[in-house]
């Protein structure tokens, strides 16, 4: 991504209150935090699994259990769960989606639901699919970007024609 992206990206961010610029005497830098936390009402155990999903996708109740240990402790695996319970049952709709077992997976997942309700497809998403995902995303992406160099080309040619034309007519 290039710089203008991720202006664009942090202004849209900051205009929904989920971004702050961050003011630090002698900084080089600018630096932002974000504030779902504070947006949605997260406690700690709330952040620390919504983190986790929204950085390393579907994951299971002991998946996230494990992989929020250094942000915050989930003493059992139904801490866990109760804290799932929550994103379930949000007041303005549910926060996340759980994926029964079966179908590739051994146990029951769950998945965020901040960017929209995920596919069927992506929600079987595993690490190795997801490198063919994202394969099929930069293909796509390729796809769209030859298509609009050949439209401009073909813009390009009819402009130098008209160019040409008005040349001529002036006799120049």
């Amino acid at each position: 991504m290039d710089e203008d992206v991720i202006e664009k990206a942090l202004i849209g961010l900051r205009e929904k209150g989920l971004v702050v610029k961050l003011h630090a005497a002698g900084a080089r830098a600018l630096k932002y935090r974000h504030t779902l936390p504070l947006v949605l009402d997260l406690d700690a155990a709330q952040s620390a699994i919504l983190t986790v999903l929204l950085l390393r996708g579907v994951q299971s109740a002991g998946e996230l259990k494990q992989r929020t240990e250094r942000m915050h402790e989930f003493a059992t695996l139904d801490a866990v769960e109760e804290c799932l319970q929550w994103f379930i049952g949000y007041p303005n709709g549910a926060l996340v989606q759980r994926h029964p077992s079966g179908q590739g997976r051994r146990v029951e997942t769950v998945c965020h639901l901040l960017g929209g309700s995920p596919t069927a497809e992506m929600s079987l998403v595993s690490g190795a699919s997801l490198e063919i995902v994202e394969l099929e995303a930069e293909q796509a992406w390729r796809s769209r970007l030859e298509a609009q160099v050949a439209e401009l080309r073909q813009q390009v040619e009819e402009l130098n024609s008209m160019v040409q034309q008005l040349r001529e007519e002036l006799g120049a």
